[in-house]
């Protein structure tokens, strides 16, 4: 070990033998005058290797405390320590402490306020006008009086209505549309139809059990698609899987002599099978854009498609689609049926909704004003459309209600007291057909079919599954489905989640 021997004052000291040492109330040695006989500090040998025993020992020593050889919970000695009675009087606090720790009277706590309402609340005994005093009523109107006022007039007074936009108004407090919510109360609100004295049943054998949700009949040929395709050919009324696997969200039957079949898949495709459904190619010209699922319906000679807000249309013998109804900001196609040679679009827009009538010859569109509940209806998110009798017999459906005219929309009957309307289809080609409506409770797994003539009351004539047993089934639903009629078998076929069913009045005996 090296040491720096320069100083004067430490070569000196340590040439005598002398330890040098310093305290905190005598920083050296040269302030201790007279301090000789002081013994000099003994410091431990710098190698604490050379001892080890001794130190062991006085390290056993330091460690070694009381207890240390017996229970350290065990208080059985404590009987020989000395007890301390101390004589304090409780009445007297900490008396005898220091002045901080004797207890501080602050009094009685409602001392100097008042809790009689008369007196002004929590005012105090000499503050009869509030923490202001008397000069509450000297606060100009413009001042800030810290709330001393309160809020005792009234808020509406201050408050214009006609400055309020109208409750249907947008963003703007401008509403272009007719006011919906006034003509609410035309909608009805009448009980379930009663049950039909002649109730139609399901016809034994017919169809499928396998679920689907599009259908499609022209002619004796019956078509339905869900995961896979169906096939009921002309005389029969079994359903066969021709062997085409598509996810189908709509099918059509070209009116034509080949009678191919067009699929629209889920993923927004379109295929056309020219052999019953056993090979399908895709459609020409067609060029889906966001996948989504298109709706179908024939014309004599001509196919259209509904696809995201625009109206498409193939002639028989075209190489590809051409678009007949362009969708816009304002809106687009929401809908398409198709009776004979007339195709009805329901469109709708931002608040509003509008009916069109295309005509198959020169695809020139014709508006049908909507007013009423027909409007409410024709409004409502996934509103459905059913016609018949070359567009003179027109269906909307929305909404728990049902609106059917049967002079082209000139003038609707409303039904209400349906549950939610599944699917819409007339029982016929004339003005006069009942129109049929399969409605669902909300929740419910099974539906009624609702017959709707031309004159008399609704009444339910059919009912398809069970109803629910127990409240597992209550988020279950009937979900979606398709109606249509055959008149050459007499029957409503519906494509639903119980499969491809067909339903008929009982036979009279």
């Amino acid at each position: 070990m090296s040491r720096d021997l320069r100083c004067p004052p430490a070569r000196a000291a340590l040439s005598r033998g002398v330890a040098l040492h310093a305290s905190p109330d005598r920083p050296g040695r040269e302030d201790r005058a007279g301090d000789e006989e002081e013994a000099p500090l003994e410091l431990p040998p710098l190698d604490m290797d050379e001892e080890p025993e001794a130190r062991e020992d006085d390290l056993a020593d330091l460690l070694d405390t009381p207890g240390d050889e017996g229970d350290p919970f065990d208080d059985t000695e404590a009987r020989d320590l000395d007890v301390v009675e101390l004589d304090v009087d409780p009445a007297e606090g900490t008396e005898g402490g220091s002045e901080d720790e004797k207890e501080i009277d602050v009094g009685p706590l409602d001392e100097g306020m008042s809790l009689d309402e008369e007196d002004g609340g929590w005012a105090g005994d000499e503050q009869e006008g509030g923490q202001h005093g008397d000069d509450i009523d000297d606060v100009d109107a413009g001042e800030d009086d810290g709330g001393a006022e309160g809020t005792g007039e009234a808020p509406e007074d201050a408050v214009d209505e006609g400055e309020l936009p109208a409750l249907d108004a947008d963003d703007e407090g401008n509403y272009e549309g007719k006011d919906l919510l006034g003509e609410l109360p035309d909608l009805p609100d009448d009980p379930p139809p009663a049950w039909d004295p002649s109730p139609w049943a399901t016809v034994a054998g017919a169809g499928a059990e396998v679920p689907c949700c599009a259908l499609a009949v022209t002619g004796a040929q019956v078509v339905a698609g869900g995961s896979v395709l169906l096939v009921v050919p002309a005389g029969e009324q079994v359903a066969r899987r021709p062997g085409l696997d598509a996810m189908a969200s709509a099918v059509a039957v070209a009116d034509g002599a080949d009678g191919a079949i067009v699929v629209a898949t889920q993923r927004g495709r379109l295929l056309r099978s020219e052999d019953q459904g056993v090979s399908a190619s895709p459609l020409g010209g067609w060029r889906t854009t966001g996948g989504t699922s298109a709706m179908l319906a024939t014309t004599p000679g001509r196919l259209w498609i509904a696809s995201e807000g625009t109206l498409w249309s193939l002639s028989e013998g075209a190489g590809a689609v051409a678009p007949a109804i362009a969708a816009s900001r304002e809106g687009g196609i929401t809908g398409i049926a198709a009776s004979g040679g007339a195709l009805l679009a329901l469109w709708q827009g931002k608040g509003t909704a509008q009916l069109m009538r295309v005509r198959g010859d020169d695809e020139l569109p014709v508006d049908i004003a909507l007013s009423g509940a027909a409007l409410h209806v024709a409004s409502v998110r996934g509103a459905l459309i059913a016609a018949g009798a070359q567009g003179r017999a027109l269906a909307l459906g929305g909404a728990e209600v049902l609106c059917v005219s049967r002079d082209g929309g000139t003038s609707f009957q409303v039904v209400g007291g349906l549950g939610r309307v599944v699917a819409l289809a007339f029982a016929g080609e004339e003005a006069s057909a009942p129109l049929l409506a399969l409605c669902a409770r909300e929740g419910e797994a099974h539906a009624e079919l609702v017959k709707v003539p031309e004159s008399g009351a609704p009444t339910r004539i059919a009912a398809l599954g069970e109803a629910r047993q127990s409240e597992e089934d209550e988020d279950l639903g009937f979900g979606a489905a398709a109606l249509a009629w055959d008149a050459g078998r007499e029957v409503a076929w519906i494509a639903c989640q119980l499969g491809l069913l067909a339903v008929a009045p009982k036979p009279e005996h």
